[in-house]
């Protein structure tokens, strides 16, 4: 597993637990934004543009708070989903 994806990873893991605020989740996106560029893996593009999509829809007031944990819940269940399939591996799990 890449570093980048680890980070993702921990990063989405975290959130969806309230172990991470929003504002901490934004500002953590917004330096990584450059290092996504490097990652090899469109798998990591996909989701940080997901989630990019998730943060705009609870901007804009359309996805509460909740909603955006279990959205994060989501892409970590596709990170853990596509890694087993292709590298028959599991990340740590959100628990």
């Amino acid at each position: 597993m890449e570093v980048f994806d680890q980070e993702l990873h921990l990063v989405l893991s975290a959130y969806a637990r309230s172990q991470v605020t929003l504002p901490a989740l934004k500002e953590w996106l917004a330096t990584a934004i450059w290092r996504l560029l490097e990652s090899p893996s469109p798998l990591d593009r996909m989701v940080v543009g997901e989630l990019e999509l998730a943060l705009s829809a609870h901007d804009s007031g359309q996805l509460d708070e909740e909603g955006l944990k279990r959205q994060a819940e989501a892409l970590l269940f596709i990170l853990d989903a596509v890694r087993l399939r292709l590298h028959g591996t599991m990340a740590m799990s959100v628990s």
